[in-house]
């Protein structure tokens, strides 16, 4: 008889642990490299995916349930998945359109392999979902990255970097502004 606690996949066999309440636990899985290391200020793997081709799928969160002050901070799309809105009073009917877009797409993703728009094309105009936002902006299709002057100097930087030692470039002004800004964060 088989061992109850390995599942093979792609990448190899995975060893599990058994719960107490009778289920298994498969902890530490990497479905996602971090961004951290290497993989800092890098292009999204969606890219890397789409490049490979594969087909990958992109979206942007943009809603601020702590307001413009805070923006669409890192983990902010947590409030939404466990449903805890009302924790920071914003149980409003925009973020919960926003955090039934964000379940309703992760849910659909986990049962089809699709969360319901078109997969990420890289060079593509409106390649990424936006997610949340202001009801004029809420749910549509985006460009993402920006094609703007800050992200292709970023890129050149990277693109360089590969063949010298990469160093950030002393933020201007304008890049300043564009990153201090109540536009959603990026």
């Amino acid at each position: 008889m088989a061992d109850a606690l390995l599942t093979d996949t792609t990448a190899g066999t995975v060893r599990g642990c058994a719960l107490s309440g009778g289920g298994r636990l498969f902890a530490g899985i990497p479905f996602a490299a971090p961004p951290v290391g290497e993989l800092r200020f890098r292009p999204p793997l969606a890219r890397a995916q789409a490049g490979a081709g594969g087909r990958a799928y992109h979206y942007l969160f943009v809603d601020e349930p702590c307001g413009p002050a805070m923006g669409a901070f890192h983990g902010a799309d947590l409030l939404h998945v466990f449903d805890k809105l009302s924790l920071v009073g914003a149980d409003t009917p925009e973020h919960l359109a926003a955090r039934d877009t964000l379940v309703g797409a992760w849910a659909a993703f986990a049962a089809t392999g699709d969360p319901g728009w078109p997969p990420y094309a890289p060079e593509a105009e409106g390649n990424s979902r936006a997610i949340g936002g202001s009801p004029a902006d809420a749910d549509c299709m985006i460009t993402e990255p920006p094609a703007d002057d800050v992200t292709a100097r970023h890129y050149e930087n990277r693109r360089r970097s590969r063949k010298t030692t990469w160093a950030p470039p002393s933020p201007s002004v304008s890049d300043t502004a564009r990153w201090t800004s109540t536009s959603p964060t990026r």
